[in-house]
């Protein structure tokens, strides 16, 4: 886990995070059983940091800790916070986009 991340944290935050440190080394078994859920950001958090944190401060944590499950939680994150219409991408429809194509300018087609 890298702590300098988890301790940056706590010393630039606005106190949300203070003494998580501590808390987590004093409470390993608790924040490691939450660490090894399949979906750590929807489940309760040890201690009281559920009712200090926020969702994006949660996203940090997942960071921390789980960090190959941070393009799945920041999907959630923002499907809560901004709505599904900004995770989805926009349907295509290439007669509509060849009826806009000029010879002098050129059409760029990113998939992602």
């Amino acid at each position: 886990m890298p702590w300098d991340i988890l301790y940056s944290a706590e010393l630039r935050s606005a106190g949300q995070f203070e003494g998580i440190c501590a808390h987590v080394a004093e409470n390993w078994g608790a924040w490691k059983s939450w660490m090894e859920q399949e979906d750590p950001y929807v489940n309760q958090m040890p201690g009281e940091y559920p009712e200090k944190l926020t969702p994006f401060d949660k996203l940090i944590l997942v960071k921390v800790m789980r960090p190959e499950l941070l393009q799945q939680t920041m999907s959630k994150f923002l499907i809560a916070d901004l709505g599904q219409y900004f995770i989805e991408p926009p349907a295509t429809n290439m007669e509509i986009m060849y009826r806009d194509l000029a010879t002098h300018i050129p059409m760029i087609f990113v998939l992602s």
